[in-house]
């Protein structure tokens, strides 16, 4: 989870899966991204990601959200 300004960005299994995924680098699976209004907890956006996220392997820096996943990709996402 990552609190960016308003928004809350939750990561993980698209499905409420196990997170044993997010501990071990040799499992890749398709992964998912939320964001929430941290005010009132409504849902804004989601998007798959290529792969599970790392454990603690999101950061926010300059208005882009940066998610590391298990398969060894890194996601920028926001920005121009």
């Amino acid at each position: 989870m990552v609190l960016a300004g308003d928004t809350l960005f939750i990561a993980g299994p698209p499905h409420g899966e196990k997170l044993a995924g997010l501990f071990k680098l040799e499992t890749v699976q398709p992964g998912r991204l939320a964001a929430y209004a941290a005010a009132d907890g409504k849902k804004i956006a989601g998007r798959d990601l290529p792969a599970d996220p790392v454990f603690d392997g999101m950061a926010a820096a300059n208005g882009r959200l940066l998610i590391t996943c298990t398969d060894g990709s890194v996601c920028c996402l926001g920005g121009k």
